[in-house]
């Protein structure tokens, strides 16, 4: 049996040899080109699916406005001291025979801290007085209660309990600080005053805001009465003009109405006097014959005549006439009701107009009166800026009487000791002119030195005497553990911004991150060389080894209610709070776009209908405080919550991105679907 496909398989076979000069079959060129169709179509859905793809940022390039406290600050370093101390020395040279004290142990002033061995002074003595009788007792006596009384006043003296002294002392600082508080007092109001925070400034800008918002919204209401009543007065015009013209027409009609029905009852009289000519028999002539002539009688209009027809057309005309009539009617009586219903709105709308315009009027004569009262508010602010100018003089010039005082009874004071100590050489002379006896009464002066006693009430913190040993120096150290300080040495550039009065924060190497606060009290007039150079930075580095002389400042810190675990001698970290705000919005220095048109920020605005995505937007900014990481910002576009960029270098205005929070800001970026971009 013949195979039915052997035809065409042979017939295939020839074609093939046929075209052998063909490289590829039908078949694998649909197949190569179907290949390519799909690669291009692949190829095309790629770029779209990236195109629209939008680029994803890490959370910690982002920050979000928050209003917050803002501070610029001072660093700097610093050891906690005593206000007050004194190392005690004495002038014996015996021995110590016993100490009383140990360190860390208060004491009162006057109270024995040690005892010198008085042995052979005390044979010295004796031997004296026998060989210079009772009347050297008499001179010593004498002798001893003028070196007592210059005694006391030196140790006053020397330890700061001088009465006078320390009262001059007292009010240079109480003038002092009341000149700190008048100054800071009047450079804090003029601060307020010319960058715009002050209380009353910010009162006033509300109340313009409102009064100025309040004539705005009168001002709306006046122009919105004056159109509704322009309004009235214009549809009630229509309103007459619409009545006229129905008027018009109601007449128009009523008189095609009235001459329509007359063309009817014209036609139908003519319908009804139709006529026809007929013989009628008038007699006969003589031959008898009957006489016929010619007559109208009355006769029946043939039904298909043309005044039927003008009679139907004419009753059609009346039925139009009287519909038109009708709705003219309607009309006429409906614009006749709607002037009167406008007329009525003319006069509540002007009722209402003239009110609107009370208000606009009462509006505009309470901003005018705000504008006044602002006037006459900077007035009282600049005559108080004027006061606390010159309370601030006065209390300087308080506390430059104070220094004059207090460098007098310093001199005083001096005056005093040399005046006791002419009144020894004095006593002496008149007491006995006998050098024995002298030598006696100097003799029982050393006795008393060899107790040692407290110059002041405090707390024992240093002892350097060893019992047994000969005194070559610095026997104790007594301080006022009660008032702690910190000496620091600022910088000649820090000058700029450190003031006296400022708040600072301290932390201890000792108490970790626990902040205690303080306030500058006191700045040196003149600076050392030198001094910070010796000092690690604020950041724990060591201090340079370069030698330069560089100038600095001594500055005094008081700690407020310095707690027991700050102990004297304590290495600290400061930082001074030179300038501060609140409620601010800070971002850090690279999120500033600084062009020729001004500074920008980056900002991430929401796409609305895809939620968490943004679009990126320059927002014109201004820059204010700063310190060393962030800057604060202002602009009418800011607002809580915005997004901004910290690093907007590279990034396109309008771009699209979204904000990952898995992503770190030093990890590659990634797509939406967290494909790597």
């Amino acid at each position: 049996m013949q195979n039915p496909f052997s035809k065409k398989e042979a017939s295939a076979s020839q074609g093939e040899q046929g075209q052998k000069k063909s490289r590829f079959t039908r078949k694998q060129r649909l197949i190569a080109s179907g290949v390519v169709i799909a690669l291009l179509i692949g190829g095309v859905a790629y770029a779209a699916l990236n195109q629209g793809r939008d680029e994803a940022i890490a959370a910690d390039r982002v920050t979000e406005l928050t209003p917050s406290h803002f501070s610029t600050t001072v660093s700097a370093t610093g050891e906690i001291q005593t206000d007050k101390d004194v190392e005690v020395y004495t002038s014996q040279t015996a021995p110590i025979k016993e100490i009383f004290v140990e360190e860390g142990e208060k004491v009162e002033e006057g109270q024995v801290l040690a005892k010198l061995d008085d042995k052979k002074l005390r044979q010295q003595i004796r031997q004296r007085e026998a060989a210079a009788g009772v009347s050297a007792r008499s001179a010593h006596a004498q002798v001893q209660a003028a070196r007592n009384r210059y005694n006391a006043a030196a140790r006053a003296l020397n330890n700061g309990t001088n009465a006078t002294l320390v009262s001059a002392g007292n009010a240079v600082e109480s003038a002092k600080y009341a000149w700190d508080a008048a100054e800071k007092n009047y450079q804090d109001m003029k601060k307020a005053l010319e960058e715009g925070y002050h209380p009353e400034l910010t009162n006033e800008s509300s109340a313009k805001i409102s009064s100025k918002q309040a004539r705005e919204n009168a001002a709306q209401r006046l122009d919105q009465a004056k159109a509704q009543l322009q309004e009235a007065r214009s549809k009630y015009n229509q309103a007459v003009n619409d009545a006229k013209q129905y008027d018009q027409d109601r007449q128009r009609l009523r008189t095609e109405r009235d001459n329509a029905q007359t063309a009817i009852a014209q036609k139908q009289r003519d319908i009804a006097g139709y006529t026809v000519t007929k013989q009628v028999e008038i007699g006969k002539d003589e031959a008898g014959n009957p006489i016929y002539q010619d007559q109208e009688v009355p006769g029946q209009l043939p039904a298909n005549d043309a005044q039927y027809g003008d009679l139907d057309s004419l009753n059609n005309d009346l039925s139009r006439a009287q519909t038109a009539l009708s709705d003219a009617e309607s009309k006429y009586a409906s614009a006749d009701a709607n002037k009167s219903s406008w007329e009525s709105q003319i006069t509540s709308r002007e009722e209402a107009l003239a009110q609107a315009q009370l208000a606009y009027d009462q509006s505009l004569e309470n901003e005018n009166f705000q504008k006044d009262l602002r006037g006459k508010s900077a007035k009282a602010r600049q005559d108080n800026l004027s006061t606390a100018k010159l309370q601030a003089e006065t209390a300087k010039s308080n506390y430059d009487q104070a220094q004059r005082s207090l460098a007098a009874a310093r001199v005083a004071a001096n005056e005093e000791i040399n005046t006791y100590e002419d009144n020894i050489a004095t006593t002496a002379a008149a007491g006995d002119t006998s050098a024995a006896e002298v030598e006696l009464a100097t003799m029982y002066e050393d006795l008393q030195d060899m107790t040692i006693r407290a110059p002041m009430a405090g707390t024992v913190t240093k002892i350097f005497a060893k019992q047994g040993s000969v005194p070559s120096g610095a026997l104790f150290k007594v301080e006022n553990l009660n008032a702690l300080v910190i000496k620091t040495e600022l910088k000649e550039f820090d000058l700029r911004t450190v003031r006296v009065g400022q708040s600072v924060e301290i932390k201890a190497d000792a108490t970790g991150d626990k902040v205690y606060h303080g306030r500058v009290v006191s700045i040196a007039n003149a600076a050392t060389q030198s001094a910070a150079s010796a000092m690690p930075s604020a950041d724990g580095a060591a201090p340079s080894a370069s030698g330069d002389a560089n100038p600095t400042f001594t500055a005094k810190i008081v700690i407020e209610k310095a707690p027991r675990e700050l102990l004297s001698g304590m290495k600290v970290r400061l930082n001074i709070i030179t300038a501060e705000d609140e409620n601010v919005y800070a971002v850090p220095f690279g999120a500033i776009i600084d062009s020729d048109q001004g500074k920008h920020v980056m900002a991430l605005e929401p796409v609305q209908g895809k939620e968490g995505v943004y679009e990126l937007k320059k927002v014109p900014v201004k820059t204010e405080l700063e310190n060393d990481v962030n800057v604060v910002i202002t602009g009418k576009a800011l607002k809580d919550h915005l997004k901004i960029l910290n690093d907007p270098e590279e990034m396109t205005e309008g771009s699209r991105v979204t904000v990952s929070d898995k992503l770190k800001s030093d990890e590659g970026e990634t797509s939406e679907d967290g494909s790597s971009l």
